[in-house]
């Protein structure tokens, strides 16, 4: 009886420290370690001849989740778009008193005439960033050239 009573015992606290026992992921950032940098800018390319405003194009941020803590691993990406001027501005989490960093990345398909001749371009363009907690971070993704084109 005593074995069957202490056996029970540890089967409940094997449960207990099972259930208890909780998996913590690495985008699950506290409020307190948590402030904010904005990154802004604006994005312009030549189609064929001339510089236009990229308007209503889509930017992406890849934030390095190291500059968390060194045990989170990988990338979360957070995306906004060119407003009709080609200006973009976006608000991203950054260690209190310190630095986020990672990868900006502008990249659309804009078809366009030259020559006579209708073109699909693709332009893409990458540059790496490093916000403080409180600041800003301005960037100009200027006169992008496609990267390829397609005749259509």
């Amino acid at each position: 009886m005593k074995k069957l009573f202490f056996r029970g015992i540890v089967l409940l606290s094997a449960v207990v420290a099972f259930v208890a026992c909780e998996k913590v992921e690495p985008t699950a950032i506290t409020d307190d370690v948590v402030g904010s940098g904005t990154i802004q800018g604006f994005v312009t390319y030549t189609p064929g001849s001339g510089q236009v405003r990229a308007a209503n194009k889509p930017v992406f941020v890849d934030l390095d989740m190291t500059c968390f803590d060194a045990t989170f691993t990988g990338v979360k990406r957070y995306s906004t778009t060119t407003d009709a001027s080609g200006k973009f501005s976006l608000t991203v989490p950054c260690p209190v008193g310190k630095s986020a960093t990672g990868l900006l990345t502008v990249a659309f398909d804009e078809t366009y005439t030259q020559s006579s001749t209708n073109y699909l371009g693709h332009y893409e363009a990458t540059d790496t960033f490093s916000v403080i907690d409180g600041g800003s971070y301005l960037h100009a993704f200027e006169n992008l050239s496609p990267k390829y084109k397609l005749k259509q």
